[in-house]
């Protein structure tokens, strides 16, 4: 037997090599490639940048000049600035914005602001720990965001954090998701969809109904007043909402999916296909909420996916806060109906691969919005079978 001398080297001990870990896997990384190709790109290539930005501080300029907010003869300070579609009101809140911190002091702050909200929503959809679903499922649904959704700037992704982080203190503070949502509703009424929350949360119906109708007061008196005694301005504002809505981007959503079937969006009949549409969601998450027995966190998740899938004109900003609740409807039904838990769960990955492959091989303009519209599909199923009888055991 051989001795260990005094001052004599130890044999060397092996080690396994270190193993990067990434919350989601690997799979985070290959279904975040539209993000991350959108922005290499951006930077590689060059183009512009927060154009949807470059809106808002457009509209705060004609505010201060006091000339007419939605005339497009009238050339913006940014010629690569977006048109400006919001209420009077966000106008005259960027021009106060502007007046205290100037145009640098003020694109910093927003820069700042964005990247926050991003970085919010990918943690709490993709990374939170008490989010539903398994890390690398959950990640899987980051196919359906595009670049875009970071290098247009559009205010929408900072308003989609307030919401979800007012959504993630629901239990504690349900006053302040309503209030969250009405204020995101008066910049963009299409957000009063996430009141979805209110209506599958588990609490009486006298408060539900009282939160229901105090956030869509509140989130549409602004627009509604503006609508209705804007005048010419208010009509000027319609026309030119309406031609970027229903003609040049109507998304990925209901608008989008009509838009490629041939069928025309605007006027009445499309605000009713938009309505009928939001209500159908909504209901099947409320079957599934109570068929299933949902806890508090499972509802959160499951009434922001049908919040999301209820807007008729998604854009890539819109989509982050979708995947934990499809996977809430998908696991609901998996006790009464396997089989069917099975197949939803293939379509929602086939939904996430399509989508994938539609923003990397450039047929995204067909490939999103059959992706979203098979994600709604699958929500809509997962609601007609929570309304079966459960399977009998063979």
């Amino acid at each position: 037997m051989s001795e260990l001398r005094l001052g004599a080297a130890a044999p060397p001990i092996a080690r396994p090599r270190p193993r990067i870990a990434i919350p989601g896997g690997w799979g985070l990384v290959v279904f975040s490639l539209p993000v991350l190709t959108g922005l290499v790109n951006r930077v590689v290539r060059g183009g512009v940048w927060f154009t949807d930005y470059g809106a808002l501080v457009c509209g705060g300029e004609r505010a201060q000049a006091g000339t007419a907010l939605y005339d497009q003869a009238i050339a913006c300070a940014d010629p690569n600035a977006a048109a400006f579609v919001y209420g009077p009101w966000v106008a005259r809140v960027f021009a106060g914005l502007l007046q205290m911190f100037g145009h640098p002091g003020l694109m910093a702050l927003y820069v700042a602001l964005y990247v926050g909200a991003a970085a919010l929503v990918v943690w709490a959809a993709c990374l939170r720990v008490e989010t539903p679903g398994a890390p690398r499922d959950r990640a899987r649904f980051m196919a359906v965001v595009s670049g875009s959704a970071v290098t247009t700037g559009n205010i929408a992704l900072p308003l989609h954090a307030a919401v979800a982080a007012a959504g993630l203190l629901f239990a504690r503070a349900p006053w302040l998701f309503v209030l969250a949502v009405a204020a995101a509703g008066t910049v963009k009424p299409v957000f009063l969809t996430y009141l979805a929350v209110v209506v599958l949360a588990r609490r009486s119906l006298a408060w539900r109904a009282g939160a229901l109708a105090l956030g869509l007061g509140l989130g549409l008196a602004p627009t509604v007043m503006f609508a209705g005694a804007g005048g010419a301005e208010a009509e000027a504002w319609r026309q030119l909402l309406s031609h970027f809505v229903y003609r040049v981007t109507p998304g990925d959503g209901l608008f989008g999916w009509l838009t490629l079937a041939g069928v025309p969006t605007d006027g009445p009949s499309g605000a009713a296909l938009a309505l009928l549409w939001a209500g159908l969601v909504t209901f099947c998450g409320l079957v599934i909420a109570e068929r299933g027995r949902l806890l508090d966190e499972q509802r959160l998740w499951l009434g922001l996916a049908c919040a999301v899938l209820a807007n008729p004109r998604l854009m890539s900003e819109d989509v982050f806060l979708l995947g934990p609740g499809l996977l809430v409807a998908v696991s609901a039904i998996r006790d009464r109906r396997p089989k069917a838990a099975l197949w939803a769960g293939r379509a929602a990955m086939g939904a996430c691969v399509l989508s994938l492959a539609g923003h990397l091989l450039d047929f995204a303009d067909y490939g999103s919005p059959a992706g979203m519209l098979a994600l709604g599909v699958t929500l809509v199923a997962c609601g007609v079978v929570s309304a079966m009888p459960a399977a009998r055991p063979a």
